[in-house]
């Protein structure tokens, strides 16, 4: 199934347009939360919110970015 990788932030949303296949939902759901986890690290990106949504328009969940200082401090 197709799922979509939209993402909001400083009161914009962007569409992914072409979305990603992934075998199974769960799949998707990390391919997310890494997402998210990158954006954090290259910095720059905090308080972005991914939305994963399946490919018939339901939401599957949220994630968003956490400041590059809040993850060092959860690696510690």
């Amino acid at each position: 199934m197709k799922y979509f990788f939209h993402s909001m932030g400083d009161g914009r949303f962007y569409e992914d347009e072409g979305g990603e296949e992934f075998g199974n939902t769960e799949d998707a759901i990390r391919h997310a939360q890494r997402i998210s986890a990158q954006l954090a690290e290259g910095g720059g990106f905090a308080g972005l919110l991914i939305l994963l949504m399946n490919g018939t328009g339901e939401p599957i969940g949220q994630y968003r970015v956490a400041s590059k200082s809040a993850c060092q401090a959860q690696m510690h």
